[in-house]
């Protein structure tokens, strides 16, 4: 949340949790700044901030081959990190999206086009036969049309599937909704889904562990 006043909460969670790779949405400028206390732990950090709350980072604790932020959607801040890994031989993909939430119907369509240039890019990569996966923020719950469409065009599992009362936002309500989800190709094992603690946010973190198989 680019509100968020509490960073300790953030960077105390990462270091608790170790992930190797973080996507961070709603970075503004002083987020940026502030995230850079987690230098030691991610030493490979690429964000592009904004003063609204389309700003994007990914750090990772691996250094990454290629990694880009650019748009996706009609709008310059409709933003997705795309990145990519060689780890033991093995080389793979990931994208971190953050589309707008459909609160108005050109919203709603804009949401679509964002998502489906994403699934296109993972339609690229799997044609190359390279694991992928898709996390983030995506506004929409798992049975809305945008996110029936994506599922559908990007061939990815959501790992959300099944899920009942592990939902992420809203933190305040007693009621949240499932809106934040990660996407792993065939070429992936999941060998775990969390929902963390509040960390300030108005969503609660999403942690996923998986594994490439064969490795």
């Amino acid at each position: 949340l680019q509100g968020n006043q509490d960073v300790a909460r953030v960077t105390g969670y990462l270091r608790r949790v170790q992930a190797d790779v973080v996507v961070f949405q709603e970075v503004s400028p002083r987020w940026e700044a502030a995230l850079e206390k987690l230098q030691d732990l991610y030493p490979h950090r690429f964000a592009q901030s904004r003063k609204d709350q389309f700003g994007l980072a990914v750090f990772s604790k691996q250094k990454p081959v290629e990694v880009s932020i650019r748009t996706v959607g009609e709008r310059a801040g409709d933003l997705a990190v795309f990145a990519a890994w060689d780890h033991e031989g093995r080389h793979f993909a990931m994208a971190g999206v953050h589309p707008d939430k459909p609160d108005e119907r050109w919203k709603t369509l804009n949401r679509r086009t964002y998502l489906s240039n994403v699934a296109q890019w993972s339609e690229d990569k799997l044609r190359k036969d390279v694991p992928v996966i898709v996390i983030g923020d995506f506004n929409a719950t798992p049975w809305s049309s945008s996110m029936r469409a994506f599922s559908r065009e990007a061939k990815l599992r959501n790992t959300s599937h099944g899920t009942i009362f592990s939902a992420t936002w809203n933190v305040w309500q007693p009621h949240r909704l499932l809106i934040d989800h990660a996407f792993l190709s065939t070429h992936w094992t999941l060998l775990d889904r969390k929902v963390g603690p509040a960390v300030g946010s108005d969503h609660r973190p999403l942690l996923i562990r998986a594994a490439l198989k064969g490795s």
